[in-house]
């Protein structure tokens, strides 16, 4: 719908702003609902320490109060359920890949309208596997930085008829999904792959490591341990927690950078208690909140 930089409504932005040249910035994908960001907390606890591993905060002035209360002033506007992007850049300056040592941020917020996910959560999705794997850098790991090739990569192969697809890192480790994170039950407990190294902190992955009542394992874990799931599910901050009803590779896979390829298999799950469960736990939370 309408695009503010800095606080300006404007779809203006020099090319020379670093986020441009080198992905040299975060983002933030929120869902304004019922008079809030939803889970606003997560976002902004995200955003900080992104801001932190990147150095972004050290030597400037970005002001991130300022920047929740013109997000809260101002979605209202644009309807009851407004979709949230905010990106923050460091700027211009600095010479090649050196950023300047007084970096000015450029704050980049759309309001858009959000995508419905209501036929997704009821009736669960369908996920693929791709054949791009994810990048193993520690330093980067977790962010939502603007480097994102790889799953620009990953969607661009995504067939039709799929709402998502696995993404593995090179050495074989499920991470995430292009665009989700994802999680599992087996005899009743839950499993989360490690993001130490590879895939993003989702804030709803976040939301359900903090509230689940049971036993979490967040580890190393191969296709093959994913698949022999009972329940099997993926979530973002969008759409919330959708149940997984088939995972399918309709033909031998070879991952770019990955020695083993992948042969051709379909499996499917049922969207059982467990995952009604972790989605009841979330609508019984952000009731709470807006009551």
């Amino acid at each position: 719908m309408v695009w503010f930089v800095n606080f300006q409504k404007t779809e203006h932005l020099s090319v020379n702003d670093r986020g441009f040249s080198y992905g040299d910035g975060v983002f933030e994908t929120m869902l304004f609902q019922n008079k809030e960001v939803r889970h606003s907390q997560l976002h902004q606890n995200r955003l900080r320490r992104s801001l932190q591993r990147l150095f972004f905060d050290a030597k400037s002035s970005l002001d991130l109060n300022g920047i929740w209360s013109f997000i809260h002033a101002n979605a209202p506007s644009f309807g009851e359920s407004v979709l949230v992007k905010l990106i923050v850049t460091r700027g211009e300056g600095g010479r090649g890949y050196l950023p300047p040592e007084h970096p000015q941020l450029n704050v980049l917020i759309y309001f858009g309208k959000p995508p419905c996910y209501a036929n997704e959560r009821v009736n669960g999705v369908k996920l693929g596997v791709s054949s791009i794997p994810t990048s193993i850098n520690p330093s980067v790991a977790g962010l939502k930085h603007l480097n994102k090739l790889e799953n620009v990569m990953a969607k661009r192969e995504l067939a039709s008829g799929f709402y998502d697809a696995l993404m593995l890192d090179p050495k074989g480790y499920v991470a995430e999904c292009i665009q989700s994170n994802i999680g599992w039950f087996k005899n009743n407990l839950l499993y989360m792959p490690s993001i130490v190294d590879s895939g993003v902190q989702g804030t709803m992955r976040s939301f359900i490591l903090e509230e689940f009542d049971g036993v979490i394992n967040v580890g190393c874990f191969t296709l093959d341990d994913l698949l022999r799931a009972d329940e099997v599910f993926v979530c973002n901050s969008l759409m919330g927690i959708s149940g997984v009803v088939s995972i399918e590779n309709p033909r031998t896979l070879g991952c770019i950078g990955i020695e083993t390829e992948i042969s051709a298999f379909c499996r499917y799950y049922s969207i059982g208690e467990n995952i009604k469960n972790v989605q009841s736990l979330l609508e019984s939370k952000e009731n709470h909140v807006c009551s």
